[in-house]
């Protein structure tokens, strides 16, 4: 049986990006995700320029813009009755912001870890951690057998695992005040321009994504969910509606799959570490959706070690104690 210095338990944003980071500073690392990808989950879908950068390191630029992902340069504002359009600098930011389906994305961090070095291992479900005597955490079960590890890390976003059998507790718990309702759309004009507007009581974000679509989002009050779900077909028509510039765009365009949902939230913070295993991405702390940085919020957390080694990852190791589990892996 291997033993490996961290078990990452998910394989999405967070976990991906964090299986690549350690690999290549040379940590025997093993990421397992109980999905096999290409796989869709529920998503911000923008990434902004700082966060195209971190993917770039990650994945390599060509083969995210080999997806067809459109580089986003321009930028609509709308609060209301008021717009404002621009260009984003390119001296401030040398990469453009970028609109990529989880379907997409998801695929190419899982096989970047794998080219790093990592064991991926995709269909695999942890089912438990293993503990020793001290009731340290040493490793993960799952459906194929205990993975070894000095350090587990939980990447397995809002209903990790890892947390519930951790024993971590949320706290700053936040009601949710919107649902997400999001469609792709064939056929839809793909000038790389970001779109974001409130109109009402409406939000709206919509881009062009990879493969050829555009994706385009309206959040609605939660007030409103069990009349959503009645017709969710109509009431999405109608809210995408409120925004005549939107309707206007997606006019004489067909959508592609299903409209996708999120309803079921809330915000908080989750107990982030402990002997033996620590949490990051949504698995330590979700946030309202609409104003979050989107995505590459989890991969940053997840590639911010940069520079990890073995004299660091044994220094976490001394510690044993829940406040500095991911922090004495990034030390200089």
């Amino acid at each position: 049986m291997d033993d490996f210095d961290v078990a990452i338990v998910g394989a999405r944003c967070a976990g991906a990006s964090l299986a690549t980071t350690l690999a290549r500073n040379g940590l025997r690392v093993c990421v397992l995700d109980r999905a096999h990808f290409p796989s869709e989950t529920p998503s911000t879908h923008i990434i902004q320029p700082s966060g195209v950068a971190i993917l770039g390191d990650l994945v390599g630029r060509e083969a995210i813009l080999a997806t067809g992902a459109v580089p986003l340069r321009r930028l609509t504002l709308v609060n209301e009755d008021v717009q404002l359009d621009g260009d984003i600098d390119p001296l401030r930011f040398p990469d453009p912001g970028l609109c990529v389906r989880r379907l997409t994305l998801d695929t190419l961090l899982v096989e970047a870890a794998a080219r790093a070095g990592a064991d991926v291992r995709t269909g695999c479900r942890a089912t438990g951690l293993v503990r020793d005597a001290s009731d340290r955490v040493i490793g993960v079960e799952t459906n194929r057998g205990a993975v070894p590890a000095r350090l587990v890390v939980g990447a397995d976003g809002r209903h990790s695992t890892v947390a519930e059998f951790a024993g971590a507790d949320k706290y700053l718990v936040t009601r949710p005040r919107r649902l997400a309702a999001w469609a792709y759309f064939a056929g839809a004009d793909r000038q790389g321009r970001l779109r974001l507007a409130r109109v009402g009581e409406h939000a709206f974000l919509s881009a062009p994504a990879d493969n050829n679509l555009y994706m385009a989002a309206v959040t609605i009050d939660i007030s409103r969910r069990n009349q959503f779900h009645v017709d969710r077909e109509q009431h999405f028509a109608a809210g995408l509606a409120q925004w005549p510039e939107l309707a206007d765009l997606l006019s004489g365009t067909e959508r592609v799959g299903p409209i996708r949902l999120i309803d079921n939230w809330h915000g908080y913070f989750r107990q982030s570490a402990g002997p033996g295993w620590a949490l990051v991405g949504d698995a330590g702390h979700f946030k309202d959706f609409t104003p979050r940085p989107g995505d590459f919020r989890c991969a940053a957390a997840g590639a911010h070690p940069r520079r990890n080694d073995q004299r660091r990852l044994r220094r976490w190791h001394r510690y044993g104690r829940p406040a500095g589990a991911m922090v004495a892996l990034a030390r200089p």
